[in-house]
């Protein structure tokens, strides 16, 4: 599958200035030398969380912070390919969190080709008509438009063949946490300090978290947030422009059939 095309307004990887291509060859230098010089331990790798916005990265984020052991993580979102050129090799695993660098994968699995950290990529997914009928926490407005969600998917379908990536999904963060944290675990090779399920119980946390209206418990009732009467004319908006959603849900395992389009004819 060859790569989508990346929309007109989405912005590109700043390029690097003298400062920068000198700070990360100095960077590249000490992960030349790490594990191998007392003192300097090796950053094992870069893992990247992508995927829909409104789809559990924040949370997911939150449970990496509070529950494994040796992360860096930032306190907003970053650019992977800024983080990768210029973010200190503090601790053995750097993890960054930003939907839009689903449009990116190719670009930063590229940096990372001949460097020694590895590289993996999580990307998450959740129900289409959740993600299209979130809203912002400030605005009256839905956050995600449905040209971004279309473009959104397709690199999503693209990134998820590679070996490197792997994909998440609302509902099984929601319901099925510690599973997930054993698949992560498994696929990155990270070590556990204590249950993603837990990761609200900490007081820790200086992450950003408004996306999540707060840090809080598992809530799989919010997976049904979008049959709202408030969102009717948007689920027909959706049915509208999106012609294969019915089909969509089927075949992601979120509806078994299209009976639920009756009840917005």
């Amino acid at each position: 599958m060859t790569k989508p095309a990346v929309p007109s307004d989405i912005p590109k990887p700043v390029g690097q200035t003298a400062k920068g291509a000198l700070r990360t060859a100095s960077l590249e230098a000490v992960d030349r030398i790490a594990g191998i010089v007392p003192g300097i331990d090796s950053m094992r790798a870069h893992v990247c969380i992508a995927g829909y916005p409104r789809s559990g990265s924040t949370m997911l984020y939150l449970m990496v912070h509070q529950c494994v052991q040796s992360v860096r993580v930032f306190r907003k979102e970053m650019s992977a390919i800024n983080v990768a050129r210029s973010a200190k090799r503090q601790r053995a695993f750097t993890v960054t969190k930003r939907p839009l660098d689903t449009f990116w994968i190719d670009e930063i699995r590229a940096y990372y080709a001949n460097r020694r950290p590895d590289c993996r990529f999580v990307l998450l997914t959740r129900d289409p008509r959740s993600v299209l009928t979130s809203l912002h926490v400030k605005k009256s407005d839905y956050f995600v438009t449905i040209d971004r969600w279309k473009a959104l998917r397709d690199h999503i379908e693209y990134a998820s063949q590679a070996d490197d990536a792997i994909t998440v999904d609302y509902r099984e963060l929601v319901t099925e946490c510690d599973e997930v944290e054993k698949r992560l675990t498994n696929f990155i090779g990270w070590k556990i300090s204590s249950p993603f399920s837990s990761f609200h119980q900490s007081d820790k946390t200086t992450l950003e978290t408004r996306a999540m209206n707060g840090v809080r418990p598992l809530d799989p009732s919010t997976q049904q947030k979008w049959k709202a009467e408030k969102h009717r004319e948007r689920i027909r908006q959706l049915l509208r422009e999106i012609n294969d959603l019915p089909e969509f849900l089927i075949a992601k395992g979120y509806e078994q059939d299209d009976t639920w389009v009756r009840e917005y004819n």
